[in-house]
């Protein structure tokens, strides 16, 4: 979303009107480590991932499936947020480091 702000210049009543792209400003990076099948979707075992400030586990999960279509074919994957499991209203915060666990299955 991009929004203007007026200044009030000092010496006149003329308005300085400045550009301001909020979405640049706010923009933090995250660390994803992938395993298994995401690994193979996403390419590589380790990706920076860049995703807006306030962002939460669902709105980066539902970014991942856009940018990652592939990772729709992946059933039921969990994140773990600085190797802790974390529910999808949990809000990540700069340098994160996020893991995407496919299930795992075995005997």
């Amino acid at each position: 979303m991009t929004n203007f702000l007026s200044l009030r210049g000092c010496e006149s009543d003329r308005h300085l009107l400045v550009l301001i792209d909020y979405a640049f400003l706010c923009i933090m990076r995250i660390q994803l480590f992938c395993f298994g099948q995401v690994k193979e979707v996403i390419g590589g075992n380790l990706v920076v991932f860049e995703c807006n400030e306030g962002d939460t586990v669902k709105t980066l999960k539902t970014n991942l499936l856009n940018v990652y279509g592939g990772l729709k074919e992946v059933p039921d994957f969990r994140f773990a947020v600085n190797q802790e499991y974390v529910g999808e209203d949990y809000e990540l915060a700069e340098n994160d480091e996020v893991a995407i666990i496919p299930p795992v299955s075995g005997g």
